[in-house]
């Protein structure tokens, strides 16, 4: 077993190294946070130019949406999905419709 003479000789010489650590580290983080800021601030910037250039070039459009061609479907179609919805109805209503 460490005498007490050795183990504080021990703790004061941990209490050394973690302060020399600890400084390394503070100056990471404050390296960490300079560069995290230069790139959130290049990434805002290319995401703005990138958006002017989108509306420019037709990528993005403000508010404007491409007209939707409606589906038509054939008779065929209609008669599967009306028997699917359990209704009854044969090709003839449709040519009586139609006169």
């Amino acid at each position: 077993m460490a005498t007490i003479e050795e183990l504080t000789q021990r703790k004061s010489e941990l209490r050394e190294k973690a302060k020399v650590e600890a400084k390394k580290l503070n100056h990471i983080k404050n390296t960490y946070y300079v560069v995290e800021t230069k790139y959130n601030k290049l990434k805002a910037e290319y995401e703005a130019v990138d958006r002017e250039l989108a509306t420019l070039d037709g990528r993005y459009t403000v508010g404007k949406k491409p007209p939707s061609k409606p589906v038509e479907l054939t008779v065929d179609q209609i008669l599967t999905i009306a028997s699917k919805l359990g209704v009854t109805i044969t090709k003839d209503d449709f040519n009586n419709n139609e006169e």
